[in-house]
């Protein structure tokens, strides 16, 4: 269990070396957030923040794992699919706002 606890705070520095290139990335390619008419006056400020940032820490994690946890236990893997499972939700949840240029994505 100790690799994986260490794996995890590997895969958080990673992630700090990944964001400062992926996130100018989003920018680029206008992966930004599209904030409501009727929403607070103090929301709007956040228009065009970039969104789908989670890719950064799934992929870390996930490289982290694979590198540093050579035969994963159960749990560990159990919590891996758990992460890329809701990683997915979280893909499409954020391409849905992307492509409807709403910020309405999957209704629950």
């Amino acid at each position: 269990m100790s690799k994986v606890v260490y794996s995890v705070l590997v895969a958080f520095l990673v992630a700090l070396l990944i964001a400062p290139f992926l996130i100018p990335m989003l920018h680029k390619f206008k992966f930004g957030q599209n904030i409501r008419d009727e929403g607070p006056e103090s929301h709007k400020k956040k228009q065009g923040t970039p969104t789908m940032g989670g890719i950064i820490f799934i992929i870390a994690t996930c490289l982290t794992m694979i590198v540093i946890v050579r035969n994963p236990k159960d749990e560990a893997m159990i919590a891996l699919y758990s992460l890329v499972a809701f990683g997915i939700i979280g893909l499409i949840d954020d391409a849905l706002k992307i492509i409807k240029k709403k910020n309405e994505g999957l209704k629950s």
